[in-house]
């Protein structure tokens, strides 16, 4: 049997899974995209905007990305940080 602080710290991970996922899928419910309050775009900035965040792929790529499951080679190595709540702004 564990003692109880490590039961709790144990017990830490799967609760904060469990909010970051709801987070994620919430905001999806939300109508609008991370672009919408901005003056109107032409349509090949708001691609490459929608490219530079990941915007453009699927809803589980993105999912993975926001956990931190998933980042780009180049950006791990160049040491740009995770930002994980862009991914999930659509």
């Amino acid at each position: 049997m564990l003692p109880v602080p490590v039961r709790r710290w144990l017990s830490l991970i799967p609760t904060l899974f469990g909010v970051g996922t709801q987070a994620c899928f919430f905001r999806r419910l939300i109508p609008g995209g991370p672009f919408d309050q901005e003056k109107a775009l032409p349509p090949e900035i708001e691609r490459n905007l929608r490219e530079r965040y990941h915007l453009n792929e699927g809803k589980g790529s993105q999912f993975l990305r926001y956990l931190g499951l998933k980042q780009d080679a180049k950006k791990i190595a160049a040491g740009e940080a995770h930002t994980g709540l862009l991914y999930c702004a659509l």
